[in-house]
């Protein structure tokens, strides 16, 4: 169902030119919430994210993604995603995103760090659109290849995630949005999916820097 609906999502969003192109220099702050689909474990977690993105010149921009969430009363985990990205203007109003990006992200178990978490690498391949002149639509693929130190799953790890979302401009420079992905674990089969929503304002600061 996730792949039909990003389908849809990519197909619509290469189909129309209404307004001019995304933005990539902005910051935002948000609430996120997820689940897992391993019923045999309480997957729930919510928690707090910030983004920031920075026009580089016409085609590249630079990207940072933190997130700080609560996995139950005594866990947590908190991290980053940095990603350096092309983009490349399909139409008058929809770019191709290519991001090479890498994470790293560390997990509290009774709220102490003994040093679990994970670090990697991986490929973003989306589609960015201005649908119109107040509302922007994004959709993707990620791919990440993980290294592991925690006490469960394995020593490595292949993540493969989608995602799709949309952002409403209340005016030229502040914008509210929702995003959602999901993402498999490729290299195990005792670990379900994991769906996340983002739930964010968002200011737009103009273009290159």
């Amino acid at each position: 169902m996730k792949n039909i609906f990003v389908a849809a999502a990519v197909s619509v969003l290469s189909s129309v030119a209404i307004a001019e192109g995304p933005s990539w220099t902005y910051a935002s702050v948000g609430f996120v919430a997820g689940d897992s689909s391993d019923e045999e474990e309480d997957g729930n977690y919510s928690g707090h994210s910030f983004n920031a993105s920075a026009q580089l010149s016409d085609s590249f921009h630079a990207r940072i993604d933190y997130a700080d969430v609560d996995l139950n009363e005594e866990d947590s985990s908190e991290g980053y995603t940095l990603a350096l990205g092309v983009h490349s203007a399909l139409t008058d109003n929809t770019d191709l995103v290519v991001e090479f990006v890498h994470s790293s992200y560390d997990f509290e178990e009774d709220n102490e760090n003994e040093g679990e978490g994970y670090d990697g690498s991986g490929l973003n391949v989306g589609l960015k659109s201005m649908f119109t002149d107040k509302l922007e639509l994004s959709a993707g693929v990620s791919f990440r290849d993980l290294e592991l130190d925690t006490n469960f799953n394995g020593s490595k790890e292949r993540h493969i995630t989608t995602y799709f979302g949309g952002q409403y401009f209340v005016n030229e420079n502040m914008g509210v949005g929702i995003d959602y992905s999901e993402f498999d674990v490729q290299t195990t089969d005792d670990f379900g999916s994991i769906g996340t929503l983002n739930v964010y304002v968002r200011w737009s600061l103009g273009g290159a820097l």
